[in-house]
């Protein structure tokens, strides 16, 4: 053997640089570690960390204990030292962990931890653990998850699938004692679960280090602590809604006179419009990135003094990415009401010339002209991804083909269109000396037309060719729920048409990347905001 295998380091890096990109890398990279493990006591380590280091269930670790009826378990005497070796030993290597509900599961995968011998002077079972994921909230296991909770956990993200005993468990309400590094903290439930708010608040103000929160129900208390929190860069919250909300009456100022000052992702749920302008309007730090989620179909005007409120700042240059998305279930109260905005709404925006990704998803139906999406395009070089929705509007766009390929021609960095044009009339005369500007992955470009309406499938394909040559589809929504069903029958028959004619001209078919994933690309959440 080579005597720079005998180096512990250099073994893991060779050991490390094992793929794991895809799912069938990841079974191939732990047949080669288990292998490695067993050839030699130089690779035993090294490979039993990595091997351990990342467990996506919990029952791995469970099956290393010897077997006992699981229904004499609550019985039986506690396993010995000698029995429990391997488990304590592969638990010690363990980073990041997952414990979820099997429904295929008999029993509970955690009810061999009863026969664990801890007392209170034994070391944390998970000295290392980095990373948890919860969800197994089945009556009588919230009593396992105080043996997770250790002083080395950085990430925690718990799904309350049911109102279970966890709302009840005492260990995290003390979670900020128990896990005083924490950073990212995720309390996710479900329709069914519906935590406490209480609850939630009592578990976040413990904690003082939060980078990352993703949780929803916060008092004005909890908020003012979020906003405090210097350490705080991604957040995913409601803003709590004033009393007059559900009077009618106009929203009162914002409960955060200052806050988020290092933050670099917002991620807001809000009633109406005017009261997350206010909170913008008193902070003067602006994120990275935006992203709202409003209850109302908001006016024309309230989104114009939002993205204007946005640019007062004199840190808006740092904005990259703004989100604007529709949650009509915020209150019961509250009913979004479509309502129509034109490109006079956006015009604060077009200073923001390091933009990135615009997303319009509320319930408004906006309205451009080939010269509006041109200042657009000029406006934002960087532009990989716009998204514009239109909601329940029975006129046609204005905008067309020729109007969309101005972000062939000024954005090279484009990746996702998704917008509605008018191409009843497509022409493409005079596109014979189009120069789109280069870019190698314009074949991936998704490019999302809706249910546009169309005229002749072979003058669309042409402009489409012209403006951007590596395309090989068009994607176009579903009208099978319209009233107006059979109209868009037909033009769906035509865009198929179009992506036959755009695949013949072409290469093979590429995969493309999706509006999701173009969305968070890039995104440094942690996984934990995203």
């Amino acid at each position: 053997m080579h005597p720079a295998l005998l180096i512990s380091e250099v073994v893991v890096a060779i050991f490390d640089a094992l793929d794991n990109t895809t799912y069938r890398d990841v079974l191939t990279r732990r047949q080669t570690l288990s292998v490695l493990a067993r050839t030699c006591l130089a690779f035993l380590d090294s490979a039993l960390d990595l091997l351990w280091e990342d467990l996506p269930d919990v029952r791995y670790l469970t099956k290393t204990l010897p077997e006992r009826p699981v229904e004499l378990v609550a019985n039986e005497a506690a396993y010995t030292p000698s029995e429990c070796s391997r488990f304590f030993s592969y638990a010690a290597r363990i980073r990041k962990l997952e414990v979820s509900w099997k429904s295929q599961a008999a029993y509970s995968d955690l009810e061999p931890l009863r026969l664990v011998p801890l007392d209170s002077h034994h070391p944390p079972l998970f000295p290392r653990l980095k990373s948890l994921t919860w969800s197994d909230d089945r009556p009588g296991n919230a009593i396992f998850l105080r043996l997770f909770l250790v002083p080395s956990l950085l990430h925690l993200r718990i799904h309350f699938l049911w109102k279970t005993e966890l709302v009840s468990v005492g260990c995290l309400r003390d979670l900020g004692t128990l896990c005083p590094q924490l950073q990212a903290l995720s309390l996710k439930d479900s329709r069914t679960s519906c935590i406490p708010s209480k609850f939630v608040c009592s578990v976040i103000r413990g904690c003082h280090k939060l980078e990352a929160i993703r949780c929803h129900g916060v008092d004005e208390p909890t908020m003012r602590h979020l906003a405090s929190l210097p350490t705080l860069k991604c957040a995913e919250i409601d803003i709590p809604w004033p009393r007059s909300l559900n009077r009618g009456e106009e929203p009162e100022s914002s409960v955060i006179q200052q806050g988020f000052e290092n933050a670099t992702y917002l991620h807001l749920t809000t009633a109406r419009m005017a009261h997350v302008t206010s909170l913008f309007a008193q902070n003067p730090k602006r994120p990275s990135h935006v992203c709202v989620d409003v209850g109302e179909g908001p006016e024309s005007w309230a989104i114009w003094t939002f993205f204007n409120t946005l640019v007062s700042s004199p840190s808006y240059f740092n904005l990259t990415h703004v989100v604007l998305e529709c949650w009509d279930t915020i209150n019961n109260d509250i009913v979004a009401r479509p309502t129509r905005a034109w490109f006079e709404s956006l015009t604060p925006l077009l200073s923001l010339r390091r933009l990135e990704v615009l997303s319009l998803a509320v319930q408004c139906s906006f309205d451009f002209a080939d010269d509006d999406l041109s200042r657009m395009a000029q406006a934002w070089p960087d532009l990989e991804v716009l998204v514009v929705e239109r909601y329940h509007d029975d006129e046609p766009p204005h905008a067309t083909l020729r109007g969309l390929g101005a972000f062939a021609l000024h954005c090279p960095k484009t990746r996702v269109i998704r917008l509605m044009v008018d191409a009843l009339e497509a022409d493409a005369t005079g596109l014979e000396d189009v120069s789109p500007l280069p870019r190698l992955s314009r074949e991936k470009l998704c490019l999302s037309l809706g249910n546009s309406r169309i005229g002749d499938p072979e003058a669309v394909a042409r402009v489409l060719t012209a403006f951007f040559p590596g395309a090989r589809d068009v994607n176009t929504w579903d009208g099978r729920w319209s009233y107006r069903h059979e109209e868009f029958a037909a033009y769906k028959d035509r865009w198929d048409k179009v992506n036959e004619l755009l695949e013949w001209g072409g290469g093979p078919r590429e995969e493309r990347v999706t509006i999701h994933e173009a969305l968070i690309a890039g995104d440094n959440t942690d996984g934990v905001v995203s």
